[in-house]
């Protein structure tokens, strides 16, 4: 079932581990995201049973975590081991929280590597990540970025599209790895819904929502340009959440946009928006309130 999750990186918004916990519970979201490295140093200083006592007493489910790890450097500067190391007590962590999802971006072009030597980089290094997160039942997902101007100017290309993504996951021979949708960034890959519909549940880890503005040229597309969700009705974040209950998927659905156009809005109102968007595209992918499809949509 699709989870509505609170995503404060996604809405750009900053505070405490309390504060988010306030704005998840108060919009109805069933989970949130955590900053598994704060976290981290909270129990390090006051233990596990005071650091979590807030999220057991709200009840509130940890969506997912950004990968807290340095791995992409070409120099071994921080040792690479060490950093794994740190991963491992990262996931031990996040699987006592009951969190099982693991989020790292894809840079798009590289100016040390050609394409099939990155590729080779990126599959060993991401399989030994795969590795360490897999005993506690954690899962990878890969985050392509889209627009060309990332890539422009760099000596070579790299990832850009959900089905080069898709083809990296599926090089690494562990099965916690799989992709992110992310609207904003399959609409300007120009990703069509049947790609979605042709993966499996578990080929999914996390999936953003976002919307953005009529008539963009997508050789432009800029992340000022991510909108709310339901804001234009460019991108269809409805038939994306019913092709992913149609398959199955289980995990987080988080809004993600830019703060262009809404700098006078404090943190409860963007949650408070967020949370309503989520909810229309809900009732117009026909999906009950844990989820699933409704019976008069399957």
């Amino acid at each position: 079932m699709s989870i509505k999750n609170l995503s404060t990186d996604g809405l750009a918004i900053s505070g405490r581990q309390s504060e988010a916990i306030e704005l998840a519970l108060s919009y109805q979201f069933k989970s949130m995201d955590l900053n598994l490295v704060e976290f981290s140093e909270q129990v390090e200083k006051h233990g596990i049973d005071h650091s979590r006592r807030l999220i057991d007493s709200a009840r509130i489910g940890i969506g997912q975590f950004t990968l807290p790890i340095t791995w992409t450097q070409l120099e071994d500067d921080p040792p690479f081991a060490s950093e794994l190391e740190r991963l491992s007590k990262y996931a031990e962590l996040a699987a006592l929280l009951g969190c099982q999802h693991c989020v790292t971006t894809i840079a798009p072009a590289s100016d040390e590597l050609p394409y099939h030597e990155n590729f080779e980089r990126h599959r060993q290094r991401l399989g030994e990540i795969a590795e360490v997160l897999a005993p506690h039942d954690v899962q990878l997902g890969l985050e392509f970025h889209a627009p060309a101007r990332l890539r422009a100017g760099r000596a070579f290309e790299f990832v850009h599209s959900l089905d080069a993504a898709v083809t990296l996951a599926e090089s690494i021979p562990h099965e916690n790895v799989g992709v992110v949708i992310d609207a904003w960034h399959c609409h300007v890959a120009e990703t069509k819904i049947e790609e979605i519909e042709k993966l499996t549940a578990t080929d999914i880890v996390s999936v953003y929502l976002s919307d953005t503005r009529e008539g963009l040229n997508l050789d432009e597309a800029d992340e000022g340009d991510r909108l709310m969700p339901g804001e234009t009705g460019a991108i269809d974040g409805a038939a994306i959440l019913t092709a992913l209950a149609g398959i199955g998927y289980a995990g987080p659905v988080s809004v993600r946009c830019s703060r262009t156009g809404l700098d006078s809005l404090g943190r409860h109102k963007l949650a408070q928006l967020a949370g309503e968007r989520l909810n229309q595209i809900w009732q117009e992918a026909g999906l009950t309130r844990d989820g699933t499809l409704a019976l008069e949509a399957k």
